[in-house]
């Protein structure tokens, strides 16, 4: 049987959020652990960046922003169109159909996934904060040159 990752770590969130906790809506803790891996990335390579490059980008940061968020808003809905509650039904059957061993594996891998993804999360979150400050530092030299 072949499930892909993301459909994995999808039915796991499926099949542990309570009746009202809103199941359905499980494709959205989804894309919130691959937005913070996005947001990791992005942080990574504007840490590599010079100052120019920093201040040109500070200019255009409006344009930025909305090309991310349509990005963004893009994958959300995709997400939601994919992961819909027949397709947590047919990963319910394979499901059922492994040995215990094989559900055990692919849970552990599924518990994984979201353990980094946390901390993927909070690095993304501080090196976003070093970014700021350092947009902040490179702006303010050169406003006083």
């Amino acid at each position: 049987m072949k499930i892909s990752f993301f459909d994995n770590i999808y039915y796991w969130i499926r099949s542990s959020a309570p009746k009202r906790g809103l199941p359905e809506r499980s494709f959205f803790i989804l894309f919130v652990s691959q937005f913070a891996y996005f947001i990791f990335f992005v942080a990574l390579i504007l840490h590599t960046l010079n100052d120019e490059t920093v201040i040109t980008l500070y200019k255009m940061e409006k344009t930025i922003v909305v090309c991310v968020v349509y990005f963004l808003l893009f994958i959300a809905t995709v997400q939601c169109i994919v992961y819909n509650k027949t397709k947590y039904l047919v990963l319910k059957d394979k499901y059922a159909r492994m040995s215990d061993a094989e559900r055990q594996e692919r849970k552990k891998i599924f518990k994984i996934y979201i353990f980094v993804s946390i901390l993927t999360g909070i690095v993304s979150v501080i090196l976003w904060s070093l970014y700021i400050d350092r947009v902040k530092e490179a702006v303010s030299v050169n406003l006083s040159i």
